[in-house]
């Protein structure tokens, strides 16, 4: 029997500049499927929150909070966390029943969640220091004539803002992605954009801790205006020796619970999705304003929990993977601020 080559174990090996080559075009591709995975997974939050209807109040104004406000900060972020809530549906779903999970799924869909805990002290601290937490509050009428709320302003929306020491030598104020982390490395959708981040200077990088607005006016645009009230005063307000070039923030993913005696529960090995913020995503992503582009996704978080399960008191983590968005300053519209759209 006649050979029609060499077999393959004589083959000579590839030149390291062709394996390379493959190595990236395999990453680019990983990355690739990634990224059209989560931009599937932010179509069917919109489809499963189709009853999400963005309007706007009748009118916004916007202002800087001072220490006064620590304690209406402090109230508006416990009512909007619901980290016991997600712990106890995920614990029931993996018991085979999955309503109560169901239902939370469809609400964080259209409305966000706060699942990291603050007492009323961080508050306190933080509307002390406003050259290192910027927090704007957003105030309206409600617009809908037959709600009560339409006859009293009220301040309903937040944005939280931390911020580096204005120095040389400041340290990050948040967690940098790490492509190369073990056991799961974190991933990476915009690679120029995360070697832009990571070769910047900690001074010049803030952190976006977060944004929450009274459930009567989610959606009108107020979280929106808080949002641009506090970029714009960091950009222009605050003249930093070391301005600020990134503000980075986090839309959470949750992938399961564990359990302080050891019990650990990943949702996908029960066979269901993630629980993400996708809601936050979408409106930070397209954001007129202000956009944010999704540079990565930081994995393996742990976020402490306490609930209670068919009368038992629990604890444990939520594990969490955090979509890592980064509004770049440069990008930013700078215009009269308080216009109320997103």
């Amino acid at each position: 029997m006649s050979e029609t080559g060499p077999p393959s174990s004589s083959l000579p090996d590839p030149p390291d500049e062709l394996v390379k080559f493959f190595e990236q075009e395999e990453e680019e591709q990983r990355r690739q499927e990634e990224k059209n995975k989560l931009t599937e997974r932010l179509f069917e939050a919109v489809s499963a929150g189709a009853r999400i209807n963005f309007r706007t109040a009748t009118s916004i104004e916007t202002s800087l909070a001072g220490p006064d406000r620590a304690q209406a900060l402090f109230e508006r972020n416990r009512d909007w966390y619901g980290a016991p809530e997600v712990a106890e549906a995920i614990l029931a779903a993996c018991d085979g029943n999955t309503d109560l999970l169901d239902q939370h799924r469809l609400s964080i869909a259209e409305n966000g969640l706060l699942i990291q805990k603050r007492v009323l002290q961080t508050f306190q601290q933080r509307t002390s220091n406003p050259l290192r937490c910027v927090i704007a509050e957003a105030s309206a009428f409600h617009p809908d004539p037959r709600n009560l709320l339409s006859q009293i302003r009220t301040i309903a929306a937040d944005c939280q803002c931390i911020l580096p020491a204005d120095r040389k030598d400041a340290q990050r104020v948040v967690p940098m992605l790490n492509p190369k982390k073990k056991p799961r490395p974190d991933l990476i959708y915009d690679e120029d954009l995360y070697e832009r981040i990571r070769k910047a200077k900690p001074s010049s990088v803030g952190y976006i801790d977060q944004i929450c607005v009274d459930q009567n006016f989610a959606h009108l645009g107020l979280a929106a205006a808080a949002r641009y009230r506090a970029l714009t005063h960091i950009i222009q307000g605050l003249n930093r020796a070391n301005p600020i070039e990134h503000m980075i923030g986090m839309a959470f993913c949750i992938q399961g619970l564990a359990l302080q005696n050891g019990d650990t529960y990943y949702l996908h090995q029960y066979e269901m999705h993630s629980i993400s913020n996708m809601i936050s995503l979408l409106i930070n992503e397209h954001s007129k304003r202000c956009p944010a582009t999704i540079v990565g996704r930081l994995r393996d978080d742990r976020v402490p929990v306490s609930f209670t399960y068919g009368e038992k008191p629990m604890k444990g983590h939520l594990l969490v993977d955090w979509y890592y968005l980064d509004h770049e300053t440069a990008h930013v519209t700078l215009s009269s601020p308080c216009a109320p759209q997103s």
